[in-house]
Parts: C-alpha cells; structure tokens; sequence
C-alpha cells in the first residue's frame, strides 16, 4: 500500500506583536520549505502579550496556521474570547476547563484525505485554576472519538514539567505527538517517547528572547527587585520563531523524521 506523507509543523506560544509578526514574515515561506501539510500553532499570547483576539486569529491563519490552541489566557484578554470560541472550530480552548465554557475541547482537521485530532490540555501544578483532571479528560475524549482520527496530536500547555512528562507517558501509546506549551523556555528533550510517539517538554516562544519570558527585561527585573508590578511593557529585540517539525507516513502512522525548528526574524 502505498504511504501518504503528512508533515506537521507545531510553533511556540506566540507572544505579542513581536511573535505575530515573526510568524507573518517567516511561516508562509517555511511551510513552502518544508511542504508542511498542518500547522498547529499556541496563541494565547498573541494579542499585546495576554489573550487571543478576532484580529490577531485572523492574522496567523492568513499567515499559515490552520489549527490554534490556547492555555490559561484564553479569557484574559482585552477581548472577550467567546464568540471567537463559538464562531472558529479551528481555535481550541484547553478541554479540561469545565464543560460550561464556550468552544470546542478537541478537533478534527483534514488533509490528503487523511484525519489530524487536535487535543488542547492544561496542567493543573502552580496554574491556581479550578480545572478537570487533564488525564481523565484525555482517557474520556479518546475513549469517544478514538476512531475519529488517523494521527492524534495534544498540545498540553502547563507549568511542570513533571506534569507535562507524566502525561507523555501516559498518553504516548494512544498519541503520535505531544508537544509542551506555556513557559516560553524551548526545551532539549525532543525524543521519541514511544514506538509511535515523538515528545517535547515545551516548544518555547515564538517572541522577543531579549526579554524575561517575553517581557520587557528591564521591566521584569525591576518587578523581583522591588516585588512590585509594573506596568506591561513586551520586549522587542532578539525575536524568534521556535518549533518542530514531524513527518508522518500514512497509513501506519509510522514516524518518518522529526526535528526542532529555529528561525531568526529582522522583524521587531
């Protein structure tokens, strides 16, 4: 029979004007490069660094991401993220949040005629939100919708990185790519974690690396030294795009290659 290639690109929490416009600058031309079939891309940061919005959604889907996951700023924005939630089955919030909450807790997106699951989960160490259970909730949605999808990728965004590699291992017979988001520090322990799973702790930021986790460092240096907030300022020099690309051939899965990706953007 013969194999279908998918290759899938997975980028960094986008943070700020700095990361919309590193992705708008370089994505078009990376998926070209690497014949990307799927891009998976954390937005939550996109909009003035804390939340989503209509029009920073609408910019990295011209720019090339075809599916946006979230974390614990989805509703911290200026703009209120409901009817971004209800109205886009391509922006998923973390699925653990309770139930009532507007939008989608998992997603199927299509290409070459083959099915890409999409699962948005959120850690629950040092998050202080009252959620679900992120492995209970992967069990129940798996165990529903399992024959639904040719690959299933998670993007479990959380602060440990003992949760996140709790959760690899868990997972990692049932998932073909788990990836970490939320810390904005790009990790070293891309890995196949299993016979038909490749993992990372976190991806990192897609922003201004010159920056205290995408801030203004002056600003956040001032804040430990004195314990008190100041105003958000978001760092503009060093800006990068970070990910990984997989490469998947269908049917089987059957993990072909994989790889970090790191670009450096002139834009500020």
């Amino acid at each position: 029979m013969k194999e279908t290639p998918i290759t899938v690109l997975a980028i960094g929490d986008i943070f700020g004007p700095p990361g919309m416009k590193a992705i708008q600058s370089l994505l078009p031309d990376l998926r070209k490069t690497f014949d990307v079939d799927v891009v998976i891309a954390n937005g939550e940061n996109s909009s003035r660094g804390v939340g989503i919005s209509a029009r920073t959604a609408k910019e990295m889907i011209q720019s090339g991401v075809d599916i946006i996951t979230t974390g614990n700023h989805i509703w911290s924005g200026v703009e209120k993220s409901d009817h971004l939630l209800q109205d886009n089955s391509n922006i998923l919030r973390p699925a653990n949040y309770p139930a009532t909450n507007p939008g989608e807790d998992y997603g199927i997106f299509h290409n070459k005629g083959k099915r890409i699951g999409v699962i948005n989960l959120m850690g629950r160490l040092f998050m202080n939100i009252a959620l679900d259970c992120p492995f209970q909730k992967f069990e129940e949605i798996y165990n529903r919708h399992h024959r639904e999808w040719d690959i299933l990728i998670v993007d479990f965004h959380a602060e440990a990185t003992s949760e996140k590699l709790a959760f690899a291992h868990f997972a990692a017979d049932r998932c073909h790519l788990i990836f970490g988001t939320h810390t904005h520090i790009p990790t070293d322990d891309l890995e196949q974690i299993s016979e038909r799973c490749v993992y990372i702790t976190d991806l990192g930021m897609t922003g201004p690396y010159d920056s205290v986790i995408g801030i203004d460092k002056d600003i956040a240096l001032n804040s430990f030294l004195t314990g008190r907030r100041g105003k958000l300022k978001i760092g503009s020099n060093d800006v990068r795009l970070y990910g990984i690309l997989v490469r998947f051939l269908l049917p089987g899965p059957r993990i072909e290659d994989f790889q970090k990706i790191q670009l450096f953007s002139l834009e500020k």
